[in-house]
């Protein structure tokens, strides 16, 4: 968020209050997140470089909020930081607020599981560090132009029974030749929220799942990649083994 104003009426402190709303003018549905006041130091006249006027953290509870949408600022928590620029006569204050990138990731293994095609055939999701994990599948020929169900599981190091709980259930088809423009990819985003016993423990933090598909040496394999808390990255690198040359 972004704000200007003239450095003639350039006041000695601000007050921030840190809302989730459904409608930015009726404010219905409004969640309390955080209020502070800060002072305003002066950048006088003239381009300059910006100064950290406030710079907190918040949420990090259990609190679940009527906005679902903003969930995750709640059970992650976040990092609030407003900085203030000189524009000639004017000042300009910008606020960010960024979902906490560190919070806890699950003690987990993730697998991606295809239904109702043969026992086995499922993509092993391996931990690449800071709650992402990622991973690929080459698929049988007889099963490209099919549609089939996705279904992520998520078995924790602490169940002695080795049972795996399902996170959710997605369907993809899988295409002879995957569109450029991305209409056979998979994503899903969930906000983190309070979850019950019995619950997959990466669905408190939230999480986002990105699956795709690409062909190389005319073999078709699909890819994923999963992050604990935060937007993950599209995979960019090539399907499939790397050719080698003699």
């Amino acid at each position: 968020m972004n704000s200007l104003f003239s450095t003639r009426t350039l006041a000695s402190s601000a007050e921030l209050d840190l809302d989730a709303v459904t409608a930015s003018v009726s404010h219905d549905d409004l969640d309390y997140l955080g209020h502070w006041t800060f002072p305003i130091i002066s950048v006088g006249h003239g381009a300059g470089p910006a100064i950290i006027a406030l710079d907190t953290v918040g949420g990090g509870t259990d609190q679940a909020l009527t906005t679902s949408e903003f969930q995750r600022l709640a059970t992650n928590g976040f990092r609030l930081t407003a900085t203030i620029q000189g524009q000639a006569d004017a000042a300009l204050m910008t606020i960010d607020v960024a979902i906490n990138p560190t919070a806890a990731v699950p003690d987990a293994t993730y697998t991606l599981v295809l239904d109702p095609h043969p026992p086995g055939l499922a993509i092993e999701l391996e931990s690449v560090g800071n709650g992402v994990y990622d991973g690929e599948l080459l698929i049988p020929s007889e099963l490209v132009g099919t549609t089939t169900s996705l279904d992520l599981l998520e078995l924790t190091s602490s169940d002695v029974a080795g049972t795996p709980i399902s996170v959710g259930t997605w369907s993809i088809r899988l295409s002879k030749r995957p569109r450029a423009d991305g209409s056979d990819q998979l994503e899903v985003h969930m906000d983190g929220r309070p979850i019950e016993t019995g619950e997959a423990r990466i669905l408190h933090n939230g999480f986002d799942l990105y699956v795709g598909q690409g062909v190389n040496h005319g073999n078709l394999y699909v890819q994923a990649v999963l992050q604990s808390g935060s937007s993950p990255q599209a995979p960019t690198a090539e399907p499939g083994p790397v050719p080698t040359t003699r």
